[in-house]
């Protein structure tokens, strides 16, 4: 059982590894990327290597662990792995797969509120910029017409909604390891907040109102149906 463990685990450690370089998981079209694909073990040119995509169509045989995507455009993005075959033992390995997402000149991010109410009046609420490929290789940079300024995160949360925080908002992303790359500003999204006290409370009454006649209703129909089944049982 010992020496199973060890051999298990020493299988695990030469198990083939993908990488990409740079390590981005979203590029903009026309950019490039170099997949590199390590055995772990022996020489590199030991090996013969086929690369696919989404988990079995075949993009690419090579003798080489590196290759070079160049041009890239929105139709390249997908789910990457590597398969090496030993050209004299004829074992096979398969790496990770790695997840790229190719980005279109136009792409723009998208502003979201949650809730996302038609008005809001003292609740907490979280304004958040989603880019397509993921957040954690992003800056962000918010404008708006609030006195107030978000930071550079992806998301930001009012705890208390005032009418401070009243107004329109719309984000761009800038990529961390390359600043001069930005995508297009997004679509302003308006954030209404009412923090009238007069106007809450006549939203919580009008709610009151609601369930109370809800409840007549509800008895009402009770009282009914109470009616009906002593009337049958005479």
């Amino acid at each position: 059982m010992h020496n199973f463990v060890v051999i298990f685990l020493f299988l695990l450690v030469l198990d083939a590894v993908l990488t990409v370089d740079p390590n981005w998981s979203s590029f903009f079209t026309g950019e490039s990327v170099t997949f590199i694909c390590d055995m772990k073990e022996g020489n590199d040119t030991d090996w013969k290597y086929r690369w696919n995509i989404d988990g079995g169509r075949i993009v690419w045989y090579t003798l080489h662990k590196r290759y070079t995507l160049q041009g890239l455009y929105t139709g390249d993005s997908g789910r990457y792995q590597c398969i090496g075959f030993h050209k004299r033992s004829n074992d096979t390995k398969t790496s990770n797969s790695i997840s790229l997402t190719v980005l279109g000149e136009s792409s723009m991010p998208t502003v979201t509120l949650d809730p996302n109410w038609s008005l809001i009046y003292t609740e907490m609420i979280t304004v958040r910029c989603e880019i397509q490929g993921g957040d954690t290789e992003w800056e962000y940079e918010w404008e708006t017409t609030s006195s107030i300024k978000p930071s550079n995160q992806n998301e930001f949360r009012i705890s208390s909604a005032s009418s401070s925080h009243s107004g329109n908002y719309r984000c761009k992303g800038r990529k961390k390891n390359a600043q001069y790359k930005t995508t297009e500003w997004s679509d302003f999204i308006k954030l209404p907040v009412n923090n009238s006290k007069s106007s809450f409370m006549s939203f919580k009454l009008k709610i009151l109102f609601l369930c109370s006649f809800l409840f007549i209703f509800i008895f009402q129909l009770f009282v009914c149906d109470q009616h009906v089944k002593s009337m049958s049982a005479k």
